[in-house]
């Protein structure tokens, strides 16, 4: 999971709430609020940029990486090979359990 570091980071800077952030970075109210609460699914290059030319840091400064931690909900996750993309399920936090590709013939051989 991305977790987005920028009310960590404007602290740091002395931007103290959200509205300071909004003026710095020149935010609507509703997306200065949204990004103070990291509560941020996407975000444009332009306001990116707004926000690293306001807060004086890197893109790579905003954000970090966090492995799913799969005691949370009690269930270990399935590992995923590094090869494919998550699927929808995935992505929605589900665990999928993976198994074999069976081919027609091993099916066929089900039937007999």
């Amino acid at each position: 999971m991305i977790k987005i570091r920028i009310k960590e980071i404007s602290k740091e800077r002395g931007i103290k709430n959200a509205y300071r952030l909004q003026l710095a970075a020149q935010l609507s109210p509703a997306a200065a609020s949204r990004f103070w609460k990291s509560d941020v699914e996407k975000i444009s290059m332009e306001t990116l940029g707004r926000l690293c030319k306001a807060l004086g840091c890197q893109p790579g400064d905003l954000f970090v990486y966090e492995p799913k931690d799969a005691s949370k909900n009690g269930h270990a996750s399935a590992a995923v090979p590094s090869e494919r993309s998550p699927t929808y399920l995935e992505r929605l936090g589900w665990d999928v359990v993976w198994t074999e590709k069976v081919d027609s013939e091993d099916i066929a051989d089900l039937r007999d």
